[in-house]
């Protein structure tokens, strides 16, 4: 029986490494929507995409891929043109015929490959060069809100499948760990009162499922509180944002009551 209870510490125990180590290896998710490629968002005045290209020398691979967004909004006129992309982003397209092409890069991600490089680029392209952008941001902010008080769920919610996944793996077991523990150890005391002839060896065997008890505990707690730390303070995947990015971070908000008026610090997560 001891060697259960060992085997079952030893399990919780790494129940609630599981998240620290995921959290160690994990790459970073700063331009993880940019892996989607093809991702596209239709507004009213403009088009949000995703386009990569792969090529030898990093700014071929740049090149080639604005080329495909300006050879999408091209394609009907049927006629070709060159793209040349400036340090600032902004885009200029030379062709034969009055092909007029309005776009800006909002996000780039450079991935190196065996043979050159991939680049992803995050475009928004006007659907008319007369229209004015929509205002189009990328962040990796998530509001918390009450998800961080759920194991896993903030987690998931960012996009962190895998961390959140194996954070509720992690307290589902040390849940089942605290309730198959206290299930023994009250089986054992009801035990030695119906058989005091081997009462002490059935209360050395409860003694031994409540520390089990207590592990489970305390593995659970642990697992707990660093679902809500990691929840609070862990960046998401990158997504795309239409209008004001949010609002996070310290600041000043007006406040009114019966005794006047004043400023409060607040903040915002």
């Amino acid at each position: 029986m001891r060697i259960y209870q060992t085997l079952l510490c030893a399990l919780l125990m790494g129940a609630l490494a599981l998240p620290v180590t995921v959290s160690a290896q994990r790459t970073s998710g700063k331009y993880a929507f940019t892996l989607s490629d093809g991702y596209f968002l239709d507004l009213q005045n403009s088009y949000v995409e995703v386009v990569s290209a792969e090529a030898y020398n990093r700014s071929d691979a740049h090149n080639q891929a604005m080329q495909k967004i300006i050879e999408r909004r091209s394609m009907a006129t049927g006629s070709s043109s060159h793209v040349t992309i400036g340090a600032d982003g902004s885009v200029s397209v030379e062709s034969d015929h009055n092909v007029i092409v309005k776009a800006r890069i909002l996000n780039e991600y450079v991935q190196v490959m065996p043979h050159g490089y991939r680049v992803y680029l995050l475009v928004q392209t006007a659907k008319n060069p007369m229209y004015q952008y929509e205002p189009v941001s990328v962040s990796d902010y998530y509001s918390a809100g009450a998800r961080v008080l759920v194991p896993g769920w903030a987690q998931l919610y960012k996009g962190n499948k895998t961390k959140g996944s194996l954070i509720i793996a992690a307290e589902l077991l040390s849940v089942a760990g605290i309730v198959l523990c206290e299930n023994q150890r009250s089986d054992y005391n009801n035990k030695a009162l119906e058989q005091p002839r081997f009462a002490q060896q059935y209360y050395d065997k409860a003694s031994n499922w409540e520390t089990a008890r207590n592990v489970s505990i305390g593995v659970a707690a642990g697992v707990w509180v660093y679902s809500l730390i990691d929840g609070l303070v862990s960046k998401g995947k990158q997504r795309v944002l239409v209008g004001r990015a949010p609002s996070r971070g310290l600041s000043l908000m007006p406040t009114l009551s019966d005794k006047g008026a004043g400023l409060s610090l607040a903040y915002h997560f």
